[in-house]
């Protein structure tokens, strides 16, 4: 059995910009943080909670309490749900025909690894007309870092599953941060950007890209030409060297 992760913001869905105001805003409303940086390659972890903890630390010298992190999730959660219903968020195109066909394949297990809390991407897949309960999900509410997300998802694929590993397994993503995090542990990786995203993600040597996945075809063909990771050397929730 193959293995796809699937990233959510930007990936499946088109959220990017309505994603990161209101967050920088989630900030200002409960701890009143300005001037916060919102290029997110800025941050040693590019997730809801890396975001959070770092920002916090820059300015109160120290990481947000239990109670703080759920008074910011529970505002970032308010936000995006009042922008989705003004304005609902747009799948990528094809991004809901493909995860339907994956869904109907026996040879092929799909997971959520997103860097976004559980509860954020949930409300923005909804928004979209996706369903974030389609697959097992990894988010930043299961670790701080892109690739222990990762690592995560893969877990939870396999033990949903009931299989030890996968035959082959690839990361679909649409940042430089979601390379990085590849790299590190040695996922193959298929870009789905266009423009100047698509032009950053090949300056990262990334060859497999797409601009959406109206062509499923096409995503195959770069799936099964991206390169496989065997299950033996990698095994689910275990950190690469």
């Amino acid at each position: 059995m193959d293995l796809i992760l699937f990233d959510v913001d930007g990936t499946l869905i088109r959220s990017m910009q309505d994603d990161g105001e209101c967050l920088v805003t989630a900030l200002y409303d409960v701890f009143g943080f300005t001037d916060v940086e919102d290029d997110w390659s800025c941050y040693q972890h590019i997730t809801d909670v890396g975001i959070l903890i770092e920002a916090f630390e820059q300015r109160k010298g120290r990481a947000p309490s239990e109670t703080e992190s759920e008074a910011f999730c529970e505002r970032y959660v308010e936000l995006l749900t009042e922008r989705c219903s003004e304005n609902p968020l747009e799948p990528i195109a094809g991004a809901a025909m493909l995860l339907d066909a994956l869904a109907e394949r026996e040879d092929i297990a799909v997971a959520f690894a997103t860097g976004c809390f559980r509860r954020c991407a949930a409300v923005k897949m909804l928004s979209a007309g996706l369903s974030f309960d389609l697959a097992p999900a990894a988010t930043c509410d299961d670790a701080i870092s892109r690739h222990e997300i990762m690592e995560n998802g893969i877990a939870k694929a396999a033990a949903n599953h009931g299989v030890t590993g996968f035959d082959n397994m690839v990361y679909v993503g649409d940042a430089i941060w979601d390379v990085w995090a590849c790299r590190r542990l040695g996922l193959p990786f298929i870009g789905v950007a266009a423009d100047i995203t698509a032009d950053r993600l090949r300056a990262e040597g990334i060859e497999f890209l797409l601009p959406d996945f109206r062509d499923q075809g096409l995503f195959e063909d770069y799936r099964e030409r991206s390169g496989a990771v065997r299950s033996a050397g990698f095994r689910p929730g275990l950190p690469q060297s």
